[in-house]
């Protein structure tokens, strides 16, 4: 369950990417989900102060099960661009009710 919109405004503040974490419904996973463009060559995500997991392009897109989310870890994307330039995006967790 999840739901975004993608507009001038909010594309302006994730280069390339949008994502989002979504909760699934009440017993079901939190998953990473999002879409690329062309120019994002990796994503790393990245929970609380872990070590950054890869996280799988697929025909632009990104999904990742995240089974042992805790409740107050931050989350971010870390991005790796093909010009060679990076960027991170941090998102809201879920099962926090708080962005961090």
């Amino acid at each position: 369950q999840g739901g975004g919109c993608l507009d001038e405004v909010h594309s302006q503040h994730q280069r390339g990417i949008l994502a989002t974490v979504s909760p699934g419904y009440p017993g079901q996973t939190p998953a990473l989900v999002g879409i690329v463009a062309d120019d994002v060559a990796d994503v790393h995500l990245v929970l609380g102060d872990s070590s950054p997991t890869a996280v799988p392009i697929v025909n632009n897109s990104i999904y990742l099960p995240l089974t042992s989310l805790p409740e107050d870890a931050s989350i971010a994307l870390h991005v790796d661009y093909r010009d060679e330039t990076t960027g991170v995006v941090r998102l809201m967790n879920p099962r926090s009710g708080r962005g961090k």
